[in-house]
């Protein structure tokens, strides 16, 4: 098993095919990784966590629902273009998910979250 790393998405609904891809990423590699690490940009932009009424941006949260119910760990840090708190974009498992204050290290990550 390995940990998996993206970053720089850019996720928006105007790019359906990149939009595809994420998904189908989400429900096939990352299932099986160690724990994916999400390190910021995901969103082509991200409001604040009253974002998530937006149905495109529910429909990730949903994605990642389900990514930590299958056990996967999920590690998602803020980047320049989606910074505000994004807490509500974490699945409620809080043992899955994990939203980090400061960059770490992934020898450090479970121990600060």
């Amino acid at each position: 098993m390995q940990a998996l790393f993206i970053s720089d998405l850019h996720l928006s609904a105007d790019r359906p095919e990149a939009n595809e891809r994420f998904f189908g990423f989400i429900e096939g590699k990352a299932r099986s990784a160690e724990a994916l690490y999400v390190l910021g940009d995901l969103f082509e932009s991200w409001i604040g966590d009253d974002d998530i009424v937006e149905r495109f941006n529910a429909v990730i949260a949903g994605f990642f629902a389900a990514l930590a119910a299958s056990g996967a760990p999920l590690y998602l840090m803020h980047g320049n273009r989606d910074f505000l708190d994004r807490r509500a974009l974490l699945p409620r498992r809080p043992a899955a998910s994990c939203l980090p204050t400061r960059p770490w290290s992934t020898s450090t990550a479970r121990r600060r979250c």
